[in-house]
């Protein structure tokens, strides 16, 4: 018995041997299929692209408002006055952007990027107003007494880490797409404003109107926040190790403020600044303000030498939809 269960044994381990060895076989030809065929399609690669993004959708940025009035009299007290107000809509997201991305793809339909992007933002109002008053006594008629508006612009430097699919990166002509995050790592928005202020007074014996200009100019630094970036393109080989591209792109990025510190204030020409204090000039953003913080309204004692608290207001849009070109090289 005892030999009989031995030789069914080395029976069994034989055949287990020749199927391992069967697995071994299949095993080794498929990851050498896989190798011949990664070593065709994956690759680091880098690309340089420039494009234009239109702020999408728009939100409320600031006021437009008017004001009609009649004044009489030599001190100009108004008797009547008409006054339209609207929304500015809008974002501050639209701009120029300008990325380097170096790549590596695992094979030839999926790979990774790290894009290295700098947003350069245009001027977008945010906030204007004027006031125009005829004056029946000394025969103005519709003069400006009131004139202002402020603008943001912004930059920024930005992480965007991404995962690409494509169709087929041998093809000569081939389609991918995109999905990846923006993390904004550097940068600012900064918002400049001017308003012109006329006075009654007496000027060679005279009743004139006198301007008074005040200008000003305020940095404003964003909390850390993470966005979406997705793109879809098309891509075509002009030469062997280089391509060229273009795709469509939206990126969604909402950010909320951290710190703002006024830079500029100048009332015709003159420097205010250094008459200014700490809490008078720069603010910290908060979620929460309590007696502890230095804030108004909280039973706290303001304290001028440290930065001025208050509420973070709510974030601002930064959100794209534009068009990106670019070139591919391969190594």
């Amino acid at each position: 018995t005892s030999i009989f269960i031995l030789s069914l044994l080395s029976n069994i381990n034989k055949n287990t041997q020749l199927k391992f060895l069967k697995m071994k076989k299949i095993v080794f030809s498929a990851a050498v299929l896989m190798a011949s065929f990664g070593a065709s399609a994956q690759g680091f690669y880098g690309d340089l692209s420039i494009g234009y993004g239109l702020g999408f959708p728009n939100s409320v940025l600031g006021t437009s408002a008017h004001t009609d009035a009649t004044t009489t009299g030599p001190m100009f007290t108004p008797t009547g006055a008409v006054k339209t107000e609207k929304n500015l809509q809008g974002t501050i997201g639209a701009g120029l952007n300008i990325t380097l991305a170096p790549g590596y793809m695992f094979n030839e339909h999926i790979g990774a990027e790290l894009g290295l992007n700098y947003f350069m933002g245009g001027n977008t109002l945010m906030q204007e107003g004027t006031s125009t008053h005829t004056n029946t006594t000394v025969g103005w008629n519709a003069i400006e007494w009131d004139n202002g508006s402020g603008y943001a612009k912004s930059s920024q430097f930005r992480l965007i880490p991404t995962i690409v699919l494509s169709t087929g990166t041998e093809s000569k002509l081939s389609g991918y797409t995109k999905l990846g995050l923006i993390l904004p790592v550097a940068g600012s928005t900064t918002i400049t404003s001017e308003r012109v202020q006329y006075s009654p007074a007496i000027v060679g014996g005279a009743l004139a109107a006198v301007p008074t200009t005040i200008e000003s100019e305020e940095v404003v630094k964003g909390a850390f926040t993470a966005g979406f970036r997705g793109a879809i393109g098309v891509n075509f080989k002009v030469a062997d190790k280089i391509s060229i591209f273009g795709e469509v792109f939206g990126s969604f990025l909402n950010i909320g403020r951290k710190s703002s510190e006024i830079t500029k204030v100048t009332r015709n020409g003159v420097d205010l600044l250094p008459d200014m204090t700490t809490a008078e000039k720069q603010t910290n953003y908060l979620n929460e303000i309590n007696n502890t913080t230095n804030s108004y309204g909280t039973g706290a004692v303001i304290d001028a030498n440290k930065p001025l608290d208050v509420l973070n207001p709510a974030k601002t849009n930064y959100n794209q939809v534009g068009l990106t070109v670019g070139v591919k090289f391969n190594f």
